[in-house]
């Protein structure tokens, strides 16, 4: 067995997942944009459905998995996973 050496807290991080239902709203661009965010890589807030306003975190991975095809090869399901790391900025903010 390796050895582990406790070395301090690592980064927080969380993996949020998601459910779109093209058909029923916003299309098919949601995840694209969540994709498009994550290229920037900039730091972004994170404010949940109950209003905290929490730190800063990046976007690590997009992940997404599309099922149920309708005859022209559109989905209509599209599950995905977001997983963001804790922005430290060494408390320059």
């Amino acid at each position: 067995h390796d050895a582990l050496q406790y070395t301090g807290p690592g980064a927080d991080s969380i993996t949020l997942p998601g459910t779109v239902y093209p058909d029923w709203r916003g299309g098919v661009q949601q995840v694209d944009a969540l994709r498009a965010l994550a290229r920037q890589g900039r730091p972004l807030r994170l404010i949940p459905a109950y209003g905290d306003i929490t730190a800063y975190f990046v976007i690590e991975r997009v992940e997404e998995t599309r099922t149920y095809y309708k005859p022209d090869g559109t989905f209509r399901k599209q599950e995905f996973s977001v997983s963001l790391r804790l922005f430290d900025d060494g408390g320059a903010a």
